[in-house]
């Protein structure tokens, strides 16, 4: 089996089983109250599975981040080669991406970015994990930023359990903002992030390989003014946020059902 089918594969299992992954989160989760939370100075890990994710998900925060004086670094999960069949053609879409994302993260002023060698992440789980206990190490976040265990891509769902696995295996103790970028999620927090809401869509436009084919600056900042109605504010950003511990409970249930 190629690489390609093999992770089509493992993509439709997953997405068979979130519907039952979903009803036993939302058993747990539907009666928490979505509370809007301030955005403190600290030391944030994001792990994102591609180049634009991190700006999708959670820009917002990350700007409001880098006014409040929070160090940042962000590791890329893959390298976004994958599904492209000429290794010519893939390298040359990697760099690209990679100078989108270094214009982007001067702007945010970002302490760093890494990307890593990965073509996806579903297939490199336990070396993404490796890769990212040493982060953790290194870096010691008070702060980690990843994408919602069921977030419907299967790179997405991968680099929550990567984020999982590490944080278990070294006993890190801190948050975990998860974010929404190709589903939503049923959160339990929000940022107003209507001060910054334009320089964000901004900073998603400055993917320009990206959004070539799909607007995903106007469709973001649409859910992000969806997530403000229930605040009465413009903007916001939503997330699920739980400890390693849950987070763990939650990625071992998607990846057992």
């Amino acid at each position: 089996m190629s690489n390609s089918a093999l992770s089509e594969l493992m993509y439709r299992l997953r997405n068979f089983t979130t519907r039952r992954f979903l009803v036993k989160l939302r058993r747990a989760t539907h009666r928490v109250p979505v509370k809007l939370r301030p955005v403190k100075a600290g030391r944030v890990l994001v792990v994102s599975p591609h180049y634009d994710d991190e700006t999708i998900g959670c820009g917002g925060t990350l700007l409001l981040h880098r006014d409040a004086g929070s160090v940042v670094r962000v590791v890329f999960a893959t390298n976004c080669e994958d599904g492209i069949a000429s290794a010519e053609v893939a390298k040359k879409v990697s760099q690209m991406r990679l100078a989108e994302a270094k214009r982007v993260a001067s702007i945010m002023r970002f302490e760093s970015i890494k990307p890593y060698p990965f073509r996806n992440a579903i297939q490199h789980e336990d070396q993404l994990s490796e890769k990212l206990v040493g982060e953790i190490e290194d870096f010691k976040p008070t702060q980690i930023f990843c994408t919602f265990p069921i977030d419907a891509h299967a790179d997405h769902q991968a680099c929550a359990l990567a984020v999982a696995r590490a944080t278990k295996r070294i006993g890190w103790k801190g948050e975990i903002f998860c974010f929404e970028v190709w589903s939503t999620a049923w959160p339990n927090a929000a940022v107003d992030i209507t001060s910054v809401a334009q320089e964000k869509e901004d900073l998603i436009r400055m993917y320009a390989s990206q959004i070539e084919d799909r607007d995903y600056a106007t469709a973001t900042l649409g859910l992000n003014r969806y997530r403000g109605l229930q605040h009465r504010i413009d903007y916001a950003e939503a997330f699920y946020i739980c400890s390693a511990r849950e987070l763990r409970i939650m990625t071992d249930l998607l990846d057992t059902l």
